[in-house]
């Protein structure tokens, strides 16, 4: 199970928009590589994320998984019922 209590146990994604112009750019594989190597740089064993509306699917490409827990699902809610709580572990 994991515990996200140090703060260093995972680097925390927020936001993230893009600009219409700049879909098939490739950015948000470059943005994960950035994030995975600053990860590191913290020693923070994943990267975390809550996705919204349609974007687990998104997210899903660059090896975050859904992970899930009746307190995470509280904490959620107010996310509407798509939102997933994802995390990638950093090999």
């Amino acid at each position: 199970m994991l515990h996200y209590r140090n703060k260093n146990d995972c680097l925390y994604l927020h936001d993230v928009a893009l600009l219409p112009e700049t879909r098939g750019a490739r950015l948000g594989e470059a943005l994960v590589g950035y994030l995975q190597d600053l990860a590191g740089q913290i020693a923070a064993p994943r990267l975390a994320l809550t996705a919204v509306y349609e974007t687990p699917r998104y997210w899903s490409r660059f090896g975050f998984t859904p992970y899930r827990t009746p307190a995470i699902a509280e904490k959620l809610a107010s996310y509407g019922a798509t939102a997933t709580f994802m995390v990638r572990e950093i090999a």
